[in-house]
């Protein structure tokens, strides 16, 4: 298990092996990540819409939660992409190891290949005709509250989100077995899925699922969600969480460069 100095070196230097992969790398683990998250949300709407007529829904909400960790530990033990863990990247730019523009473009790409992940996902599932009824109402129901957000409500739901989220992932660099990767990554992201706040590519895949429900929702009314949301993912994840942890184990009085 890494010190707390220790491991924030050693976020800085997973940022920097990151920024470095090459774009089919990026690209197609920000699909697996798509993917791995679209597929613990659904295993969290079969839980959830199972009770949500019951009087114990929330019992429903916490085992849902437990549920959708799934998909975060898959992208934390595969070594996949996901945009907002990738948010702390930040970290190793702070400390003048890359440059911005390669995190830009990591976080860019990454933040597509998620898209396309979760798109995959979506036709998948609607191809399968696994929602039933109740499913399908639960879906349309949780995605018109989305889209119904307004966009300051959206961005700080999103920063909550992702300095869980993000949490989460870089506790996971200290632990050195399976277990820890575990315990250390699914506790924030129980917290923040219990707590109902916004994560971005959890809402490409649960948005864009709607729409072949005849929820009356639109696709811009997906990005006027999204966009907002991810916003909020960023400050959350890219810049609360790594500069606070900069300040205190990494900087050195050097200016942060552009």
């Amino acid at each position: 298990m890494l010190g707390p100095r220790e491991l924030a070196h050693e976020c800085a230097s997973i940022g920097e092996k990151k920024v470095n992969n090459s774009f089919r790398n990026m690209i197609v683990g920000g699909m697996l990540s798509g993917l791995f998250v679209g597929i613990g949300y659904y295993g969290y709407l079969v839980v959830y819409s199972s009770l949500v007529d019951t009087e114990y829904l929330i019992f429903g909400r916490v085992i849902g939660a437990l549920v959708f960790t799934v998909g975060i530990i898959l992208v934390v033990l595969t070594g996949s992409e996901l945009f907002t863990g990738n948010c702390l990247i930040i970290l190793g730019y702070c400390n003048k190891q890359y440059s911005l523009s390669k995190v830009c473009k990591n976080l860019g790409i990454v933040w597509l290949g998620n898209f396309i992940g979760a798109l995959i996902l979506v036709l998948l599932i609607y191809i399968s005709k696994m929602p039933n009824d109740v499913m399908i109402t639960t879906i349309n129901n949780i995605s018109n509250q989305k889209v119904g957000l307004s966009i300051f409500v959206a961005i700080s739901r999103g920063i909550l989100c992702n300095i869980l989220v993000a949490l989460g992932v870089y506790a996971s660099y200290a632990a050195k077995d399976v277990s820890g990767k575990i315990l250390a990554s699914a506790i924030p992201v129980f917290l923040f899925v219990l707590s109902g706040y916004e994560h971005s590519v959890a809402n490409m895949f649960i948005l864009p699922l709607s729409l072949f429900y005849e929820s009356g929702i639109t696709i811009l009314d997906i990005f006027k969600n999204i966009i907002p949301v991810t916003i909020g993912n960023f400050l959350g994840g890219g810049i609360i969480v790594p500069l606070a942890y900069y300040f205190l184990y990494v900087f050195k009085s050097a200016k942060i460069h552009t």
